[in-house]
């Protein structure tokens, strides 16, 4: 199983076939670069729902184009817990850990749910405090 604090590892295959010109890896990347720019104005118009979105399209895509095997079963457990809590979520890095994003306020306290998935797996949860811009 890949190791997520390997990054060179971990892309050295999709490096390889962005170099070939491989028509599937070009067109991902481009898509990675059109989702950092609708996320910057999801962020810039307080629109949660719709970075919810982006964030989720941003970690199928890159599942899609890595694998599972490079992602690791450790990993995908982390975004799968993720998901059942109905929050985005996607990788920060090159794993190790995950960023998520709720989207719903139905529980009264919907990070709570996740905290408590993440944790019964031994994942370490910490809370983050999204500060959008004025």
């Amino acid at each position: 199983e890949a190791d997520p604090s390997d990054s060179g590892k971990i892309h050295s295959n999709v490096r390889a076939r962005w170099d070939a010109g491989e028509s599937e890896v070009v067109s991902a990347m481009k898509t990675f670069g059109e989702l950092a720019s609708k996320a910057r104005a999801a962020i810039e118009s307080k629109d949660h729902g719709a970075l919810a979105d982006l964030m989720d399209q941003n970690f199928n895509l890159r599942r899609k184009i890595y694998g599972d095997a490079c992602l690791g079963a450790k990993n995908l457990q982390m975004i799968e817990l993720c998901r059942r809590c109905n929050c985005a979520v996607k990788f920060p890095g090159s794993g190790g850990a995950v960023l998520g994003l709720c989207r719903s306020e139905e529980a009264s306290d919907p990070m709570h749910k996740v905290q408590e998935a993440l944790e019964a797996e031994n994942f370490v949860f910490c809370p983050l405090d999204l500060v959008m811009p004025e």
